[in-house]
């Protein structure tokens, strides 16, 4: 299991969706697809996908 880093911003930000996706389930017994969407375009926003990825994450490695 992969523990997201409090002290990154990227790890706040997944702990975060975690948070956000937790409470949705909680309010609506479950995650409906729509609310969903807009909770990962909203989060997805916080990041820059224009750069260079780094080595362990190009295709290269993946496959």
């Amino acid at each position: 299991m992969i523990i997201p880093d409090p002290k990154t911003p990227v790890g706040r930000a997944v702990i975060a969706l975690r948070q956000e996706l937790t409470e949705l389930e909680e309010r609506k017994d479950g995650w409906p697809g729509a609310d969903v969407v807009d909770i990962l375009g909203t989060w997805l926003a916080l990041f820059d996908f224009g750069g260079s990825l780094p080595r362990e994450f190009t295709d290269e490695e993946v496959q």
